[in-house]
């Protein structure tokens, strides 16, 4: 018996002078582990216990960003919807002694980029208002196209000047003018020389005389300007044409 429980002693110790060096040794390499591992668990927990939302009608779960560290901006940036606002609320509950806060996104007017204006427009001659929904940056007072129903009376036919298919130019003094939508305007600069008929300038003045356009040499012509604003011959000379004091005349003196 005694040599039985002998053996089983030397054997019992034998095992842990084996393994007790290295379960040692490994130890603090398995606490370590089992630490960080807690530490992971609790921080999982922390994270996804602040991104619950409230049940309360006014708020809506938004994305799970929404923490804070983003609390009071607005849409995206506070990970919101447009129109809503990262909101901080009420204690939630304790996790190790530490208080964990409600965070949601929550309607705020200073977040919607849109507002109601009252627009002003003309329908069936009346000046009407309407409210309407426009970015929040819109000048509500510019967006109204009236401002009592006298500015939505239709504006009167103005009277018919001419008819195109009657005449279509004519001068009006020296200004040539065109029919256009039954109405005359002017076209182009007023004539220098005076304005024919048909809303065409004249080339000169009539009754004036000039020597025939070219090498003074060649001027063997007196002009007129005819009654048409056109200069026209009206005498050969023999040996040369001269002008004196806006007057053209035949010289015997050659150029």
């Amino acid at each position: 018996m005694a040599k039985k429980m002998s053996k089983k002693i030397s054997k019992k110790t034998i095992i842990n002078k084996h393994t007790n060096p290295y379960f040692k040794k490994f130890l603090p390499v398995l606490i370590f582990v089992a630490i960080l591992g807690a530490a992971l668990f609790i921080a999982a927990q922390l994270t996804a216990r602040q991104a619950v939302a409230p049940n309360a009608p006014e708020s809506e779960p938004e994305a799970s960003v929404c923490g804070a560290n983003v609390v009071g901006k607005c849409g995206q940036a506070g990970g919101c919807s447009t129109g809503k606002m990262c909101t901080k609320g009420g204690i939630q509950e304790y996790v190790m002694g530490k208080p964990i806060y409600k965070y949601s996104c929550v309607i705020n007017k200073s977040c919607s980029t849109t507002k109601i204006c009252y627009k002003r427009s003309c329908i069936n001659g009346s000046c009407i208002q309407k409210q309407v929904t426009v970015p929040s940056n819109t000048n509500c007072q510019i967006i109204s196209s009236c401002n009592s129903n006298a500015e939505c009376k239709p504006s009167p036919t103005p009277k018919k000047q001419c008819d195109p298919s009657v005449t279509l130019q004519k001068c009006n003094g020296n200004q040539p003018q065109v029919c256009n939508n039954y109405q005359w305007v002017n076209v182009g600069a007023a004539c220098e020389f005076g304005c024919l008929g048909a809303g065409k300038c004249l080339a000169c003045k009539p009754g004036t005389t000039r020597c025939e356009p070219g090498d003074y040499f060649s001027s063997e012509y007196v002009q007129k300007c005819n009654s048409q604003g056109k200069w026209q011959n009206i005498k050969k000379c023999d040996i040369n044409c001269a002008e004196s004091g806006g007057v053209a005349y035949c010289t015997n003196v050659a150029g």
